[in-house]
C-alpha cells in the first residue's frame, strides 16, 4: 500500500484557545465542506471527522485525512449470499465506530448512518474551530453520550460576540439531533458558508467605505469612490469566475411544479434594532412583488412573520405548516447609501437549494431588487410572465426620502395588532411619503 506523504499541521495543533478569527475560520471551513461534498457525491461517508484528521499542508491547502472508517453508500443492497464490501463486518447496525466527542447521535446509538452523520461531525468540528471548545463534553463516556443525545450547546455567537448570528444559525442546524432537521447535503452547507463569506466581504467593504468618507476631506472623496468602484469590479469578476468554475443550482435547469411560496422574514445583518423597519419593509415589498405573479400563490405577510427570529423550525416543517411548495429566505445589509440583499429559493419538500443570488445596489434602487427577485423566481419555477405581469413588476421610480418614509409606515402598519400607537405612526409616515413624492402610489394605498 503506497500513500502520499503530506507534511503540515493538523487542526488540533492549529486551533487557538478561543478559536480562529472569523475570516480564518471561513478560509478553512469552505474548502473543508467542499472536500466533504466531493466525497459524498462519490458515495463516501467519512464517519470520523475530527481536528486530528484535517491537515493544513505546507502550501496552505486543507486536506481531509484518514478514511479508514469510511463507508461506501450503495443505493441497492446486494442480494443475500453475494459478495460484500470488506468493511461490511465493521458497518453492521449496532457497531459503534468513530471518535466519541465528534460522533452523531445515530453513531453513538449504533444506528445506520449516512452523509448527514458527517454533517453533524462537521458541525462539532466547526464549533470547536470557532470557539476553541467542543460543544459536547463529559467526564465519562456515559455523560458525553448523554450530552450528544440530549444537549444543545450555546450558539457560537453567544460564546464569542464578535461572530455573526448567521454562523450560529448554520452550526445549530448542523448539530440537530434528528438527521432530518440537519442540512441534507454538504453542498447546501457549502452554499450557506459561501453566502456568509460574501456578506462578510460586503460588510467589511461598507465599513471601510464609511471610515474613509468620515476620515478624508470632501475633496478626496471622489478618489475613494473610484477606488471602491474598482474593488467592486474586481470582486464581481472573481464571483463570476467562481460561478463558472462551480455552477450553482441556478445554472441547472430543472422541471418544477412549484406553484405556492412563502417569503420568510429576512434577517437583519446590521445588528441594529432601529433598522428592523427597513428589513421588515424589504420582506413586505418582496412579498408584494411576488404576489403579482398570477400563477404563483404567495402566503400573506401575517402568516410568514410568525417565523421571524433565530428559533424558527426547520424549513420543511415550515413549508408543511404553511402548505407551500417552496420558501424564500435571505438577509439584508444596509451601509450608508447602499443596500445588499441575499435571497435564496428552497424547495420546501426536499430542503434543496434551487437558486441563490446577492444584489448590491444604491439605496434608491431597492424596489428594483424585488422586481429582479420576482423575475428570477418566475424563471426558476418555469412561470411565463404575461405582458401585464411584466409591466406590473416594473420598479417604481421613487425619491429616497419617500421610500424611507413608506417603509417606516409599512413597518408600523404590521404592528397595529400589538401596538396601540402603531396605526397613528403608520399614517404619519405614509403622509410624509406622499408629501415627499405625491406620485408614489404605495403610501396612498397604505393610508
Amino acid at each position: 500500500l503506497t500513500m502520499a506523504l503530506i507534511e503540515g499541521q493538523t487542526l488540533d495543533e492549529l486551533i487557538p484557545q478561543r478559536g480562529f478569527s472569523f475570516e480564518r475560520l471561513l478560509e478553512l471551513a469552505v474548502p473543508l465542506v467542499d472536500a466533504l461534498r466531493a466525497a459524498h457525491e462519490r458515495g463516501v461517508v467519512h464517519r470520523d471527522l475530527k481536528p486530528a484528521n484535517v491537515m493544513v499542508d505546507g502550501e496552505g491547502r486543507l486536506r481531509v485525512l484518514d478514511f479508514g472508517l469510511a463507508r461506501l453508500q450503495v443505493e441497492d443492497q446486494p442480494a443475500e449470499g453475494s459478495s460484500q464490501l470488506p468493511t461490511e463486518a465493521m458497518t453492521r447496525e449496532g457497531a459503534v465506530l468513530g471518535t466519541y466527542p465528534y460522533m452523531s447521535p445515530e453513531q453513538v446509538e449504533g444506528r445506520s448512518v449516512d452523509a448527514r452523520t458527517d454533517i453533524f461531525s462537521l458541525g462539532v468540528l466547526l464549533y470547536e474551530m470557532a470557539t476553541g471548545e467542543r460543544p459536547f463534553c463529559g467526564d465519562t463516556s456515559a455523560s458525553l453520550t448523554a450530552a450528544i443525545l440530549r444537549e444543545m450547546p450555546p450558539s457560537v455567537d453567544e460564546v464569542r460576540s464578535d461572530l455573526p448570528h448567521h454562523l450560529g444559525r448554520i452550526l445549530r442546524r448542523c448539530l440537530e439531533k434528528d438527521p432530518e432537521r440537519r442540512y441534507q447535503r454538504a453542498k447546501d452547507l457549502l452554499y450557506e458558508l459561501e453566502g456568509l463569506r460574501r456578506e462578510s466581504t460586503a460588510e467589511s467593504s461598507a465599513t471601510v467605505a464609511s471610515s474613509a468618507r468620515s476620515a478624508r476631506p470632501a475633496k478626496t472623496r471622489r478618489g475613494v469612490y473610484l477606488t471602491l468602484a474598482a474593488v467592486a469590479a474586481v470582486l464581481a469578476i472573481v464571483v463570476f469566475y467562481l460561478t463558472i468554475r462551480r455552477p450553482g443550482p441556478s445554472l441547472e435547469p430543472r422541471p418544477s411544479d412549484i406553484r405556492s411560496i412563502a417569503v420568510l422574514p429576512l434577517d437583519n445583518l446590521m445588528n441594529d434594532p432601529e433598522q428592523e423597519y427597513f428589513v421588515d419593509g424589504m420582506t413586505e415589498a418582496l412579498i408584494a412583488s411576488l404576489a403579482k405573479l398570477g400563477e404563483l400563490r404567495v402566503i400573506s405577510r401575517t402568516s410568514a412573520m410568525q417565523y421571524k427570529g433565530p428559533d424558527r423550525p426547520p424549513l420543511p416543517e415550515i413549508a408543511r405548516e404553511l402548505g407551500v411548495d417552496a420558501l424564500i429566505e435571505g438577509s439584508v445589509l444596509r451601509a450608508e447609501d447602499r443596500v445588499r440583499i441575499t435571497a435564496q429559493l428552497i424547495d420546501g419538500r426536499t430542503d434543496e437549494h434551487l437558486w441563490v443570488e446577492t444584489y448590491d445596489r444604491p439605496i434608491e434602487d431597492v424596489f428594483a431588487i424585488h422586481s429582479e427577485v420576482a423575475r428570477a423566481v418566475a424563471a426558476e419555477v418555469q412561470i411565463a410572465l404575461s405582458r401585464d405581469e411584466a409591466s406590473r413588476l416594473a420598479a417604481p421610480e421613487v425619491k429616497p426620502a419617500a421610500q424611507e418614509a413608506y417603509l417606516k409606515g409599512n413597518y408600523f402598519l404590521g404592528r397595529v395588532g400589538s401596538d396601540p400607537s402603531a396605526a397613528e405612526q403608520a399614517l404619519r409616515y405614509f403622509e410624509l411619503a406622499i408629501e415627499e413624492d405625491p406620485t408614489f402610489a404605495r403610501p396612498l394605498a397604505g393610508r
